[in-house]
């Protein structure tokens, strides 16, 4: 199936536009007494510039979306995007130590995935089978992405545990590795069997490899730098649409 310029451009910046909403959210909090990651305070000095871009990026994404995208697919775009207005409230108005308490990196991944192949079930040229096979590539990809960032951040700032990531986020990152590895075998599995579209499984695959060198812990690299390449390394998939 082949997709237009416009659709992954509008994913690209939807997925972009929350991430900097999610990071001036988080930057209206106390500054904190311990030594918190550069994104964040990039975000606490600069915060009103970015919402300013971020509602350009808006703006960008609304006019794209009028003219390339159906009612159809409109629809399923204000489905996701409800459910990651009620993922930012839950996150940033619920007290802190609450945070930990559930998984918040699987949630994420679950609204990234779904968002992204719900708009291909509509058109119906996609056998569902390889869209449930890609979107579960997609989520264990985010969801191991967001577990390191998480991980490392709580290692960066050297919290005292009330911010700390949930457990399973902890046991990603003492296992990231032979979970990379793993996925990396079964994209390449779910390509040779034709569950999955050969370029989606190789940028998963590629960006498993790139994210276990980084955020392992013998990794060259300071904290600050290691998140921002593990963030780098999942932006293959942005490019899969455009190859399906």
């Amino acid at each position: 199936m082949h997709t237009g310029i416009a659709e992954p451009v509008i994913l690209a910046l939807s997925v972009w536009i929350v991430y900097v909403l999610d990071h001036i959210l988080d930057s209206r909090r106390a500054v904190p007494a311990y030594s918190e990651p550069i994104r964040k305070t990039f975000y606490r000095r600069y915060g009103k510039r970015m919402l300013a871009v971020a509602g350009i990026g808006t703006i960008l994404a609304a006019v794209l979306a009028g003219f390339s995208l159906s009612a159809a697919v409109w629809k399923i775009g204000i489905a996701i995007g409800s459910a990651v207005l009620i993922y930012l409230a839950t996150v940033h108005l619920a007290p802190v130590q609450r945070r930990r308490k559930w998984p918040r990196e699987g949630a994420v991944a679950l609204v990234f995935s779904l968002g992204t192949v719900s708009p291909l079930a509509l058109r119906g040229e996609v056998p569902m089978p390889v869209l449930i096979t890609s979107g579960s590539l997609l989520f264990l990809l985010v969801w191991i992405n967001c577990c390191i960032v998480e991980t490392l951040d709580f290692r960066r700032a050297d919290w005292n545990g009330l911010a700390a990531p949930h457990q399973t986020a902890f046991w990603v990152s003492r296992h990231l590795r032979q979970l990379a590895f793993s996925v990396v075998i079964l994209s390449i599995c779910l390509a040779g069997t034709g569950e999955v579209p050969a370029p989606l499984a190789a940028a998963v695959a590629l960006s498993m490899l790139a994210m276990a060198y980084v955020g392992h812990q013998t990794n060259p690299f300071s904290l600050d730098i290691r998140t921002l390449l593990v963030d780098v390394a999942l932006c293959s998939p942005l490019l899969v649409p455009m190859a399906l």
